[in-house]
C-alpha cells in the first residue's frame, strides 16, 4: 500500500515540480527583456516584473502571449510575397488565356443590370439554386490557372519517384455543374498522371435532372 501511494505522489509531484521549474526558467532567463518599455535605467524591478514573479497567472498569460505572437508572425509569412504562377497546360493546341474571367484567382466582376432578360434569369436562378453565383463559374475557364500560394518549405519538399497510385471520391449534391467539371480537370491537369489511378464521382442522390458527364 505505501509503495502505490509512493508512486501515485510521484505521479502528480513530478509533472508541477517540472512545471514550475519551466516558468522560473522562463521568468529569469528572459526577465530583463519581457518589459523594455517599463526597464528602470538603475537596473531595480519594476512592478511589472514583480507581478509575473508573485502571480503565477501573470507568468501563464505572458508564455500565451508569446506563443500567438509566435503563431501570428508565422501566419503574416505563409505566403509568397512573390508566388510562383502555376499555368494551365495545353489543352487542344490552345495555350491558357490568363486575361480570362478568373484566371489566377481574380474575381469576376458581372454588372447584373447590363444583362438581357434570359441572362438575368440564369444569374438570378444560380443563386437561389446554390446561394452562389453560379452565373460566374460557368464563365471560367474549366482549365483555369492559379498562383501556387504554398509555403517556400513545402515548394523544397523532394517527394519520392516511386508512389503508390491514388484514386480520387469525389462526393457531390446538386453541385453546380461548372464547378464540379472544373475541380475534375483541375485533378487531371495538376497531377502526375502515373499516380492518379481514377477519379470516381458519387452522386448523392441529386434531383436537379444534370446531365451526365464521363470524363476519362
Amino acid at each position: 500500500m505505501g509503495r502505490r501511494r509512493y508512486k501515485f505522489d510521484l505521479t502528480c509531484y513530478i509533472p508541477t515540480i517540472g512545471l514550475i521549474i519551466v516558468l522560473i526558467f522562463l521568468y529569469f532567463g528572459g526577465s530583463t527583456r519581457h518589459y523594455p518599455d517599463t526597464q528602470p535605467v538603475d537596473g531595480t524591478t519594476t512592478k511589472n516584473d514583480a507581478d509575473l514573479g508573485v502571480n503565477p497567472f501573470n507568468a501563464i498569460k505572458f508564455i500565451k502571449g508569446k506563443i500567438n505572437s509566435q503563431l501570428a508572425n508565422e501566419q503574416e509569412h505563409a505566403v509568397h510575397d512573390n508566388p510562383e504562377q502555376i499555368i494551365a497546360p495545353n489543352i487542344d493546341g490552345k495555350n491558357a488565356d490568363l486575361i480570362g474571367p478568373g484566371e489566377m484567382g481574380k474575381a469576376v466582376d458581372i454588372d447584373k443590370t447590363k444583362l438581357v432578360s434570359s441572362e438575368l434569369q440564369k444569374y438570378e436562378d444560380g443563386f437561389q439554386k446554390h446561394a452562389f453565383n453560379e452565373y460566374a463559374s460557368d464563365l471560367i475557364s474549366k482549365h483555369r490557372s492559379l498562383p501556387d500560394i504554398r509555403d517556400s518549405g513545402c515548394r523544397k519538399i523532394q517527394y519520392k519517384e516511386l508512389l503508390p497510385t491514388a484514386s480520387i471520391v469525389i462526393c457531390f449534391h446538386n453541385e453546380a455543374w461548372s464547378v464540379l467539371l472544373r475541380s475534375i480537370h483541375s485533378i487531371i491537369d495538376r497531377s502526375p498522371s502515373h499516380l492518379l489511378k481514377e477519379i470516381i464521382l458519387v452522386d448523392d442522390f441529386s434531383d436537379m435532372g444534370k446531365k451526365i458527364y464521363f470524363c476519362t
